[in-house]
């Protein structure tokens, strides 16, 4: 019960259920539980600080600042006892004096117990100098209610940190988390809790975590300025449908592991600690593929992926001969390729001054190369391009033998006549005018 007028709260001490003792404790105020144990008449047994009281409309609440319990088991110890490699000499009000008896060895690395869990542990330095140290052997239950804080030693300011509470090497839920004496949360069912640093924070820095009916953890973080840190985006500009790409991520130059690479706004991984992710692109399109990680500024970048694709190519082209009279064959070769991404059937023309002449269709895997051949005749003499799909050449044409044939006597008439005229006009058996009368 609480009496927030009078800022009390009434404590009820239960013992397996029962109830053995009840106060009324003012804030401020501690309650303190005594039993009779052995010859002490009112030992403290628990003792409880009421920090506040609170009361409001829908809730009142008491605060505790702290709570201390002693077993009420206790051990008699008296002169004479032994405990392992001590012994009891003298026992008063206030102190317990205890020897070992026999000797204890000093050698380098020697580890002895003496009593119970308690041992004494000497170096094994090379330098011949002669250290050593008390050393209690913790056990799972001594530790089962003792808080450990899992957080970063240093960080940067404006990066959000994981604190991770656990006691016995359980994680612990519910335990509040203090920074500097403030509170900022509780951990969750995985004994967790996220923190983002304020920017403004610089130094060394206070976390702190407490859990009723648990001893209190407090561990240091260091907290450096805050600077911005970009992160850089490592894909091809293009890239095929159904291939697999290579994802890398940086910042400054360094490989960045960890960082959270999304496609389309969908998560598909974190980098491993060469910064890189590999992804196999499954449709076809302009797509978005980002890269973040807490406290660094987001990169985006776009890829286009192409749909499965068919391109031939001519590797080259070969004519030979590369010089023919009309009407004598030619072959033109070339290699072809397929430069796409699927196989296909398609049709390789051949292109005669920029006019397609013929085709053959070949079947092609994506990289192969095969080679094709055209025969041609041409009737008409001249110089001739020729074309396969990209890859151009030349070809002279050549008067076949019956052309020269016609030109020859055509010039032998022509002579022949030239020579009769000559002879008929030297002899005057016909004049040039008269010739010249007869062809008007």
């Amino acid at each position: 019960d609480i009496d927030a007028d009078a800022r009390t709260m009434l404590i009820s001490l239960l013992k397996d259920g029962n109830e053995i003792d009840t106060a009324a404790l003012s804030a401020g105020r501690t309650y303190v539980y005594t039993k009779r144990v052995g010859t002490v008449s009112d030992l403290p047994i628990i003792m409880v600080r009421l920090d506040s009281v609170f009361s409001g409309r829908e809730m009142s609440a008491a605060f505790i600042r702290g709570i201390f319990q002693i077993s009420e088991n206790y051990a008699t110890v008296g002169t004479g006892n032994k405990f392992g490699k001590m012994e009891v000499q003298s026992v008063s009000n206030d102190k317990i004096m205890m020897s070992n008896d026999g000797s204890i060895s000093l050698d380098k690395g020697k580890n002895e117990l003496l009593m119970g869990n308690l041992r004494l542990k000497v170096g094994d330095t090379t330098d011949n100098t002669l250290r050593f140290y008390f050393a209690v052997d913790v056990t799972s239950d001594m530790v089962a209610n003792l808080l450990v804080i899992d957080a970063p030693a240093q960080a940067y300011a404006g990066e959000a940190i994981r604190i991770k509470i656990t006691a016995g090497g359980t994680p612990v839920d519910a335990a509040s988390i203090e920074f500097d004496s403030s509170d900022i949360g509780q951990t969750d069912t995985n004994g967790s809790f996220d923190y983002d640093l304020p920017r403004s924070l610089k130094g060394i820095h206070d976390i702190t975590a407490t859990k009723l009916g648990y001893l209190k953890a407090i561990k240091n973080i260091e907290v450096l300025e805050y600077f911005e840190r970009r992160l850089s985006l490592d894909i091809p500009v293009t890239a095929n449908q159904f291939e697999t790409i290579k994802i890398r991520v940086t910042s400054n130059g360094t490989a960045l592991g960890g960082a959270t690479v999304r496609y389309d706004n969908t998560t598909i991984g974190s980098t491993d600690n060469n910064g890189t992710l590999n992804y196999t692109l499954e449709t076809s399109g302009t797509h978005s593929i980002s890269a973040s990680r807490s406290s660094y500024i987001t990169v985006v970048k776009e890829i286009e992926v192409r749909a499965p694709y068919s391109e031939y190519k001519a590797l080259d082209i070969n004519i030979s001969p590369g010089v023919v009279f009309t009407n004598e064959p030619v072959v033109i070769r070339s290699n072809i390729t397929n430069a796409g991404t699927k196989k296909d059937i398609l049709p390789v023309e051949l292109i005669i001054n920029g006019t397609a002449v013929d085709n053959w269709s070949i079947a092609l895997d994506p990289g192969e190369i095969k080679e094709i051949n055209f025969t041609r005749k041409e009737a008409k003499a001249g110089n001739y391009s020729v074309e396969i799909s990209g890859q151009k050449g030349s070809l002279e044409v050549k008067p076949g033998f019956f052309t020269w044939s016609l030109i020859l006597i055509v010039l032998l008439i022509t002579a022949l006549g030239a020579l009769a005229v000559y002879l008929m006009t030297s002899k005057n058996k016909i004049s040039i005018e008269s010739i010249r009368k007869k062809l008007m």
